[in-house]
């Protein structure tokens, strides 16, 4: 469920982002959702669930890469493709896991998501 999430989103949060442009604050908030959702699986049954947060960032990344392809020929040129994907799953995967640690240890939530929030503003100004 949490990793069929991590694929679908990006096709939800694209409708969203059409209302409200800003993507970072957007795509963070869906994040913490999954970083949520696997946390509360990790105090069910109890042991970690590290490979799932790489696997929900990975995921993410190529869904929301499938947008970037739709329209890859009028923002840049294909060849650009892979190291794009690369900065991004590079992107996902920091901001994700720096949710994920920040959600188990409470009172870091917050920082975290806020720190999130400004990587993923600056990423975006950036690419």
């Amino acid at each position: 469920m949490i990793l069929v999430l991590a694929i679908v989103g990006p096709l939800l949060l694209f409708f969203v982002e059409l209302l409200m442009p800003w993507p970072h604050l957007i795509e963070e908030l869906f994040k913490l959702a999954g970083v949520w959702l696997i946390v509360d699986l990790e105090k069910k049954d109890r042991h970690s669930h590290w490979l799932t947060v790489v696997l929900f960032a990975a995921l993410f990344t190529l869904s929301e890469s499938m947008f970037y392809l739709i329209n890859i020929f009028s923002v840049g040129k294909f060849s650009n493709f892979s190291l794009r994907l690369i900065y991004t799953f590079i992107l996902h995967l920091g901001t994700t896991y720096l949710l994920y640690f920040g959600w188990k240890k409470k009172p870091w939530g917050l920082l975290a998501f806020i720190l999130a929030v400004v990587i993923h503003y600056l990423y975006n100004s950036w690419v």
